[in-house]
């Protein structure tokens, strides 16, 4: 199921961004009047994934994150595409996000895709295994 929701060229320009030349840490995404998925927020690289999970609102967002962590004893990260859609955020609002994940989902190419809904989902554990698992 779609809702016609657009996403703007800005989601695509930021993570291109943040794809080839890891320009940020992280990018927040929100559906703006219910027409249009805008880019809300960027984190600076300095930002740690820490940093960005206190951040996390009551409400929904996607997130595309550039999800640093170790394999073999070698740094290595993957670019996370995530759906926080907290239990505890308005039933409209999760449906809305739900239904529309595939709008900018598939303009944002190379993401491994995640979804969070309470912070026990958003700890780094929990996304690292997800992640290391693809």
């Amino acid at each position: 199921m779609t809702t016609g929701v657009g996403v703007s060229d800005e989601c695509i320009e930021k993570f291109t961004a943040l794809k080839l030349r890891k320009a940020f840490r992280f990018i927040t995404f929100v559906i703006q009047d219910k027409k249009e998925i805008v880019v809300e927020e960027t984190g600076d690289t300095s930002v740690t994934y820490e940093d960005f999970k206190k951040k996390l609102p009551n409400e929904p967002r996607y997130y595309a994150i550039d999800f640093e962590f170790e394999k073999d004893g070698a740094p290595n990260s993957k670019i996370v595409f995530m759906l926080w859609n907290p239990d505890s955020a308005k039933v409209q609002l999760k449906m809305l996000y739900s239904a529309s994940k595939d709008c900018i989902r598939k303009k944002l190419e190379g993401v491994v895709e995640y979804q969070a809904n309470d912070l026990g989902d958003a700890e780094y554990a929990s996304v690292l295994a997800k992640i290391t698992r693809t």
